[in-house]
């Protein structure tokens, strides 16, 4: 593609400016994408006979891209019978009459800034110029852009020239889907005359080929893969545009020594490795540390320059992994963020700069956030929130917190909530008020907390909240009230917390939950004792759970009655516990049983007495039983070694009754945290054999989490290769971070080249992560690696823990 750059006398340094940029990006991004720029300026035309205006329009009839540069001056009339005041006006109205019939070139203008003592007495041709700034002004036939300087043009015309040849891309990519059934004949005149030329290491290797496949036409899988890289090193736009295979660069990360690729073909696999960011299951960081630039500018580069948005979002989330700045040589920060939050960009590509930001956006990064959550998409308003939120929580809390109320995100991290209502103090009361109507429940939740500490705010506010769409908020209104003396009835509070809830879902409109039925559960479980003897009559009456509380709180200093109950399995007369209660001679079904077995068991168990223990293990035994916090506990300090097989084998099968329908979610999170917290109890300390068995997946990553370091570092190989085996994403990532993180360089090696000797099933994502704590300098690769263990281990983290 040709790129003409048209100017008045008076910016040679600026031509040679662009002419190297236009290189630059030839290197780093054009050729990648299958195009190669030329350029075409007057000083490079090549004499001879005739008009030398006439022979340049030639080559700019023929160019794909029109840059124009203006300073103080205008330029010259241009010889011959052209009605132009200059040459730089014929070559721009030239341009702009074959845009406007055609569609192309694709047209730029620069102005650099002229100081205002200068503007104020502006000669003619300086007049000249800035009547064609107001005509573009007011026309708007093209876009234009001020420059102070050679630096400043280079930047934007990076960000320029990549965002162009991107959407040139995107547009072949598009004509070559939609004629897919045409064959092409003919080479597109984009690409005439560029031919891709391979580095020195991968034309020896073609040639290599060629010879050994001519002698027994056998060819290796590295072998493979390498021909693949280099076919896809020199892809046109008429060519599918993808990236390296994960099993390819796998291939070739470990079969194929680094120092055996040119520096194209370790572009091609940073693209793999950027391409699969996402599953982790390609390598990318000894490729990286091979570029001349550090692997943070590399990043930078590649998040602006790449043309798959796949590749963009793979180097943004490496940068957001160790932390890089977003700056390079070619780009500044503030370039950098307004290009990737463009609302050009790809959905994925901004989601992950706002994920970015989130985490490492500083104050300067605010400007281009609010812009773009002023004009991002719907779906995209938080994700842009919570950066600015996240940045403003670091920078200013009174803002931050005007923020939450005036950006109103449906759903705010609840940790990022707390730390910016430490200021509540700080702010007008009213604001806190005003966070009570916020859409999300931690907001309201947490304005809550701070008015029940401001005496002269009344309880208004609290007896709207008992309205509530959210459960937790009514509940937490409920507090509010009784803890300022108001009283509510039972029934009040079970009106209160209980709600219908109907599922839409087909049409049916099938009630499937009732909203706020835990809240009341717990509710009445701290009341119960609390009630009237009638209100507990009544209770007993109505709800069997009731009865299972109030009868076995008479007897929880009376273990001898409390095994009774847990050795007939809760079936047991009620009048032997409390004899007041004589309607009831035994519970009236198998589920009212069960409950008063189960809380029976909780209350045994929270004795700790050793005689129990025989119950406690029957409890684990009989799948039936939902198992209650105190039944882990009593085993990991009443019980041995031999428990941890039941722990275990509690962890891997369905507790409890099966779940009411389909759409029920069985959230067993907080058992597998008793499970895990009973499992540590019981090693005493023998971490090794803890991390040897195999309970559920969320159980293990919870135990390699916990792990002291000094443990870690006696990991053998064997117990390693087992974890790395596991069928969980979260065991072998654990695992991976924890080696990363705690061991040093030479051991990972030994850990890495065990596993490629011995790993049944190599799971390429181990490969990845190894391959960055043996690539990746230790002072970046071990606070990436603790950061993400950390997140590992916030709720949800592990998806099921």
């Amino acid at each position: 593609m040709t790129v003409f750059i048209g100017s008045p006398g008076g910016l040679a340094e600026e031509r040679n400016a662009v002419q190297a940029t236009v290189e630059e990006m030839n290197r780093l991004f054009a050729h990648r994408a299958g195009y190669h720029l030329d350029v075409v300026r007057y000083e490079d035309s090549v004499p001879g006979f005739g008009n030398p205006q006439e022979r340049l329009n030639q080559e700019l009839d023929r160019s794909d891209l029109f840059i124009g540069m203006l300073n103080r001056s205008w330029g010259s009339p241009p010889a011959g019978a052209s009605n132009a005041t200059s040459g730089f006006e014929e070559e721009y109205r030239r341009s702009l009459k074959r845009r406007q019939a055609s569609g192309a070139p694709e047209m730029m203008v620069f102005f650099q800034t002229v100081p205002d003592d200068i503007l104020r007495d502006a000669g003619p041709d300086l007049q000249k110029v800035v009547a064609f700034r107001q005509e573009l002004d007011s026309e708007k036939p093209v876009f234009y852009k001020i420059f102070d300087g050679v630096g400043d043009l280079q930047q934007q015309l990076r960000a320029y020239l990549a965002a162009w040849i991107h959407g040139v891309a995107e547009a072949d990519n598009r004509t070559t889907r939609e004629d897919v059934a045409e064959p092409v004949t003919t080479p597109s005149p984009a690409h005439e005359g560029h031919q891709r030329v391979f580095s020195e290491p991968g034309a020896a290797f073609l040639a290599a080929v060629a010879s050994a496949t001519r002698e027994n036409g056998r060819l290796s899988a590295a072998e493979v893969a390498r021909l693949r890289l280099l076919g896809l090193l020199s892809h046109t736009s008429s060519n599918d545009a993808r990236a390296l295979g994960v099993h390819d660069a796998n291939v070739l990360y470990s079969d194929c020594p680094t120092s055996l690729f040119g520096e194209d073909e370790i572009d091609g696999l940073i693209a793999a490795g950027l391409d699969h960011y996402g599953s982790k299951t390609a390598p990318l960081w000894t490729w990286l540390m091979r570029g001349a630039e550090a692997p943070a500018s590399q990043l930078t580069n590649a998040a602006v320059l790449r043309s798959r948005s796949t590749e963009q979002v793979g180097a943004i989330s490496a940068l957001q992994l160790i932390g890089g700045d977003l700056e390079s040589p070619l780009f500044s920060r503030d370039a950098v963020v307004e290009n990737l939050l463009d609302g050009s960009e790809a959905r994925d590509v901004r989601t992950a700069m706002f994920r970015y930001l989130t985490e490492h956006g500083l104050a300067v990064d605010l400007p281009a956030l609010w812009a773009a959550q002023a004009n991002t998409a719907a779906g995209q308003i938080d994700e842009a929130g919570a950066a600015i939120l996240a940045i403003l929580a670091r920078v200013d809390r009174v803002k931050a917190f005007r923020a939450l109320i005036d950006l109103a995100p449906s759903a705010p991290p609840g940790a990022l909530v707390s730390q910016i209502f430490t200021v509540s103090g700080a702010v007008d009361p009213d604001w806190i008020v005003e966070a009570l109507g916020h859409r999300a429940p931690a907001v309201r939740l947490a304005a809550l907390g701070e008015l029940t500490r401001l005496p002269e705010s009344g309880l208004d506010w609290a007896r709207a909240l008992t309205r509530d769409a959210d459960p937790d908020v009514r509940a937490a209104a409920i507090s509010a009230l009784e803890s300022a003396g108001e009283t509510l009835s039972p029934d009040d509070v079970r009106n209160i917390l209980v709600r219908p809830a109907r599922n839409a879902l087909f049409g049916l409109g099938m009630p499937v939950s009732l909203s706020g039925s835990a809240q009341w559960a717990f509710y009445r479980r701290r009341s119960l004792q609390k009630w009237t003897e009638e209100q507990q009559r009544l209770a007993v009456e109505r709800d069997k759970d009731a009865a299972a509380v109030l009868t076995l709180s008479g007897v929880v200093e009376k273990p001898g009655l409390l095994r009774a109950v847990v050795d007939l399995k809760g079936h047991i007369d009620l009048k032997v516990l409390q004899p007041d209660y004589e309607q009831h001679s035994e519970p009236r079904t198998e589920d009212d049983a069960l409950a008063m077995y189960v809380q029976a068991l909780a209350s045994l168990a929270a004795r700790r007495e050793p005689e129990d223990l025989d119950r406690i293990r029957a409890a684990f035994a009989d799948a039936r039983v939902e198992l209650p916090e105190a039944a882990y506990a009593y085993l990991g300090v009443v019980g041995d070694w031999s428990d941890a097989a039941r722990i275990v084998q509690a962890t891997q099968e369905r507790r409890g009754a099966p779940p009411p329908t389909l759409l029920s979610i069985n959230d067993r999170r907080a058992e597998y945290s008793w499970a895990a917290e009973a499992l540590i109890a019981l090693a005493k300390g023998a971490w090794l054999q803890l991390l040897a068995i195999e309970p559920a997946p969320a159980v293990q990553t919870r135990l390699i989490l916990e792990t002291p370091q000094k443990t870690w570092a006696k990991v053998g190989n064997t117990l390693l290769l087992q974890l790395f085996a596991s069928a969980d994403d979260s065991v072998r990532e654990a695992t991976a971070l924890r080696c990363v993180r705690d061991l040093p360089v030479k051991r990972i090696k030994a850990v890495f080249d065990h596993f490629q000797a011995n790993a049944e099933s190599r799971y390429y994502s181990v490969i990845h992560w190894l391959d960055f704590g043996m690539a990746v300098p230790r002072s970046v690769s071990v606070p990436a690696a603790r950061r993400k263990l950390e997140g590992l281990r916030q709720p949800g983290g592990l998806g099921r823990f």
